[in-house]
C-alpha cells in the first residue's frame, strides 16, 4: 500500500537549496502552485504539527516519488556579481544543480516545505 500526501490548499509548497563557493552564498527559493508526494508508509505527524510552521518532507519522509506543477523560481545572493548572478540564472534553468556545479557550487541545503492542512490518501 502506499499513501498520496499533499497540501489542501495551492501554494503550500516551498523548496529552499543553499548552494556555497568560496565566500559567496545562493539561496534559490521555489515555491509550487500545487503537488504531491507518493510515500511507501503512512505518514505520522506529530500532535504539535502547526500549518503556519509546516513539515520539511525531506526530513520527515522516504518519498517514492513527487510531482509538483507551477512553479515560481527566486534568487538571493551575497557576494555574487551582477554578471555572475545572470549566468547563474541561465546555468540553472537550463540545467538546475548539475549546472552550478559546474561553476564550482556546492549544495549545502536541500529542504521541501508542505505548510498548512494536509491530506492523505491511500493509493491502491
Amino acid at each position: 500500500m502506499q499513501f498520496k500526501l499533499a497540501p489542501k490548499s495551492p501554494n503550500q509548497i516551498i523548496e529552499i537549496e543553499r548552494w556555497v563557493r568560496l565566500d559567496s552564498l545562493l539561496t534559490i527559493t521555489k515555491k509550487w502552485r500545487t503537488g504531491y508526494l507518493v510515500l511507501a508508509d503512512e505518514p505520522v505527524f506529530s500532535e504539535h504539527y502547526s500549518p503556519r510552521v509546516g513539515v520539511d518532507i525531506n526530513a520527515e519522509f522516504e518519498p517514492l516519488r513527487h510531482a509538483f506543477k507551477g512553479c515560481t523560481t527566486f534568487y538571493e545572493y551575497r557576494h555574487v556579481s551582477l554578471g555572475e548572478q545572470e549566468l547563474i540564472e541561465k546555468i540553472y534553468s537550463d540545467s538546475m544543480g548539475e549546472g552550478l556545479e559546474k561553476l564550482g557550487w556546492k549544495n549545502t541545503k536541500f529542504q521541501c516545505w508542505f505548510y498548512g492542512a494536509l491530506k492523505v490518501e491511500v493509493l491502491e
